[in-house]
């Protein structure tokens, strides 16, 4: 097992944490903006678990990039070990 930890899986970590980060300041943002706007905790709820509600857009663009991210670090992975070998 090598030594140190793995410079791509670092950064993939990073990009899915802000990712994930940006995702739940977005989602406070919601729900400031809908509380400001008079509407009650059941409410948000019934919106938040709505599947054509801009909350489940947000979500699905969220899955979309996550995605994108394993997409890419799996690519980096096989051309690594296809140009160098596994280590």
């Amino acid at each position: 097992m090598p030594q140190g930890k793995n410079a791509q899986l670092e950064v993939f970590r990073t990009k899915v944490r802000f990712l994930l980060d940006h995702y739940a300041e977005k989602m406070k943002i919601f729900v400031t903006e809908n509380k400001t706007m008079g509407m009650t905790p059941d409410g948000i709820r019934k919106m938040r678990l709505d599947p054509k509600s801009k909350w489940a857009q947000e979500r699905e663009t969220l899955i979309k990039n996550i995605k994108r991210e394993v997409a890419g670090l799996i690519n980096v992975i096989h051309i690594t070990a296809y140009t160098k070998g596994l280590k």
